[in-house]
């Protein structure tokens, strides 16, 4: 076991004087003290050569006395020798988040810090949620393993420090919840300058956990919708970025190289309406029985809010609120004053509406996939038209 891992394990309270943590660090304490953080805690013994040499620590004016009750010996010891530092939890749930590329900030769940939320896997992991448990303690790790099931609602990973300290009623309660454990080590290594990296088969191992088929590499062009997110590929390995109006207009360029949209006719297209072209307009953006289903959505998610409020879930209120939204502004977009349903937008306005959706769509491609997004800006043309006209056909899979 990484030092590492074996230090955290080793120390129960998550609480040690340094000389401890360095004696179980050794030549890699330097590079990873950064995970110790001082408290204003006292410890009121410190270890001797011998378990049964340890020192008891007795303040004394303004300094520390350790006196050994066996020996007899004392010595005065500065305050730095005697205070505490405690695991620092956040600096190590952050850094396993890098390593495992889970994108948003880790939070705790339990008031020990103990049990963390680290974030969530890629889309091809099926963005399994995964969580983190520092307890040593085999009915503590249980109960861990349920604070992350009431959170996670899901099927999920749960990144533990060894599996020897897991009981039957740990694997019985991981079947039920549909936990996935696996031990830090498997999939984090710590370099000889302390950095966590991931091991280079982890993203193989989490999908063989998973029960998830992976494609290491897509050789070829993929421009694919999965749920809220576009996969991406030109000629290289995978990349994703969040699905919207401008990548749905994209596709439907890239499906039809070296053609020509009207505006008003990729619009009508998108809301699923037909294009009036006697008038370069198109119809109502959506019928009456749309809006009355996406009212009585809202109405669904003021209900399903207040649920996860009381839970205190906050994954789930994130979630629920960027429902609500896309929706209000679907509402948003298809009425005018008054409430009434739009009709007829004019050519100028499908044009400025579309041509902004398709710039900002390329604009975060090229954050997440330059390539592509170079390709993308030359190639599509905008105005009145849109069109997608490659130096050489693609072969894209959507």
């Amino acid at each position: 076991m990484t030092k590492l891992w074996r230090a955290i394990e080793e120390s129960p309270l998550l609480m040690d004087v340094k000389d401890v943590w360095r004696e179980r660090l050794g030549k890699d304490f330097e590079p990873l003290s950064r995970f110790l953080e001082a408290t204003n805690i006292v410890a009121t013994r410190l270890p001797g050569r011998t378990p049964w040499s340890s020192f008891k620590v007795v303040a004394s004016d303004d300094s520390f006395v350790a006196f050994c009750e066996i020996t007899g010996d004392s010595r005065i010891v500065p305050r730095t020798d005697v205070i505490c530092h405690q695991l620092n939890s956040r600096q190590l749930a952050t850094e396993l988040n890098a390593a495992l590329g889970l994108g948003r900030k880790p939070e705790w769940l339990d008031n020990s810090r103990r049990v963390w939320f680290l974030g969530n896997l890629q889309l091809e992991l099926q963005s399994r949620p995964v969580y983190l448990s520092l307890h040593t303690a085999s009915d503590l790790i249980t109960e861990a393993l349920h604070a992350a099931a009431a959170h996670a609602r899901s099927p999920y990973l749960l990144l533990d420090l060894n599996s020897k300290r897991r009981d039957q009623k740990f694997d019985a309660s991981a079947k039920i919840v549909d936990c996935k454990p696996v031990e830090i080590e498997q999939l984090i290594s710590v370099t000889a300058d302390g950095r966590l990296i991931a091991k280079s088969k982890s993203r193989e191992l989490i999908a063989s956990i998973l029960g998830v088929t992976l494609e290491s590499r897509l050789s070829g062009y993929v421009f694919q919708r999965k749920g809220k997110h576009r996969m991406l590929a030109f000629n290289s390995e995978i990349e994703i970025t969040t699905e919207t109006n401008g990548t749905w207009y994209i596709e439907q360029l890239l499906a039809k190289p070296n053609v020509a949209f009207r505006c008003t006719h990729i619009e009508a297209l998108h809301a699923g309406m037909a294009e009036e072209t006697s008038t370069g307009s198109i119809g109502e953006m959506v019928d009456m029985q749309a809006l009355k289903g996406y009212h009585d959505r809202l109405r669904e998610i003021a209900e399903e809010l207040e649920e996860a409020t009381s839970f205190n879930d906050p994954a789930r209120q994130e979630k629920l609120g960027d429902e609500r939204q896309a929706i209000l502004d679907q509402i948003k977009s298809a009425q005018g004053l008054g409430g009434r349903v739009r009709h007829k937008f004019d050519a100028e306005r499908s044009r400025k509406t579309v041509c902004k959706a398709i710039s900002r769509a390329i604009e975060a491609i090229e954050k997440v996939h330059p390539e592509m997004g170079l390709h993308l800006q030359k190639s599509i043309n905008l105005g009145l038209e849109v069109s997608y006209c490659p130096d050489v056909v693609i072969d894209w899979l959507f």
